[in-house]
C-alpha cells in the first residue's frame, strides 16, 4: 500500500463491499436519476472500449466487485481487476462466475504504483486502462496516471468527481457524519488539462452529471 491512496485499508474496504456493490444494483428509476453519471461512465467505457476494436485487453484500476469488469467481458475483451480489497475481489470473481465470463476475467489484489506491482511491469501492455470512482480517494493522481503510460496503452479512460458540485458537498458533509477517515478529493478541468500536459498525452473531457469524464492518449485521435 503507499501514500496516493489515504485510506488504503484492505479491511477498510473489505467493510464496504456490499455498500459499495449496492450503488451499482440498485435499479429504481429514482436512483438511477439521482446517480445517472455513475451508471453512464460504465456504459461510456464499454463504448469507447469497444470502439478500439475485438478483442482488446483492458485493464480496470480500483475494479471493486467486476461492475465495469463483466459488461467488458461480455463484450469480448479480456479484463484484469485490480483493487486493494479481497473481500471486493471475491466478490467480483463471484459475479463473473454467475455472468458466464469468468474464462475472460482475471482479478488481482495489486497496488498498481507500487515498484512490487504485478501488473505495471517492464513487458506488461494493455490496449485501454479504466480509472473509475478512484480518483476520488487520490490526493495527487499525477503519479498513477504517468505509471500507468508504462503500459502503453492507446487510451487512458478515468472519471474524476466535479469539484463545486451539491453531490461533493453532500458527500464530505456524509462522511463527517458517519465518521468515515476517508478523505475525498475534487477536480476541476483546468487540473484534468494540466495532467494531460504532464503525462505528455492528448486527453479530452466532457461533465457528466456531478463528474468529469476524461480520456487521455498518446495517439492525436481519440475515440468519441
Amino acid at each position: 500500500m503507499n501514500d496516493y491512496v489515504k485510506q488504503s485499508s484492505a479491511g477498510y474496504w473489505d467493510s464496504m463491499v456490499g455498500d459499495f456493490d449496492a450503488i451499482y444494483a440498485k435499479r429504481s428509476f429514482l436512483d438511477r436519476w439521482l446517480r445517472r453519471d455513475i451508471y453512464e461512465r460504465v456504459d461510456m467505457t464499454v463504448e469507447l472500449v469497444n470502439k478500439l476494436g475485438e478483442h482488446q485487453r483492458v485493464l480496470d484500476v480500483g475494479s471493486g466487485t467486476g461492475r465495469l469488469c463483466i459488461p467488458l467481458a461480455r463484450s469480448g475483451h479480456t479484463v484484469v481487476g485490480v483493487d486493494f480489497s479481497a473481500g471486493m475481489l471475491d466478490q467480483a470473481r463471484h459475479f463473473a462466475e454467475a455472468a458466464g465470463v469468468a474464462d475472460r476475467c482475471t482479478f488481482l489484489q495489486d497496488d498498481v504504483v507500487a515498484d512490487g506491482s504485478r501488473v505495471v511491469r517492464p513487458g506488461e501492455r494493455y490496449d485501454a486502462v479504466a480509472i473509475l470512482g478512484v480518483l476520488d480517494y487520490i490526493s495527487d493522481p499525477l503519479p498513477m496516471l504517468k505509471r500507468l503510460l508504462l503500459l502503453e496503452p492507446k487510451l487512458i479512460i478515468a472519471s474524476f468527481p466535479r469539484a463545486g458540485t451539491l453531490r461533493a458537498w453532500l458527500r464530505v458533509m456524509r462522511y463527517r457524519l458517519q465518521g468515515l477517515d476517508c478523505p475525498l478529493y475534487f477536480y476541476t478541468g483546468e487540473q484534468i488539462a494540466g495532467y494531460a500536459r504532464e503525462m505528455g498525452v492528448n486527453h479530452l473531457f466532457m461533465e457528466m452529471g456531478q463528474l468529469h469524464f476524461a480520456k487521455f492518449s498518446k495517439s492525436p485521435y481519440i475515440p468519441y
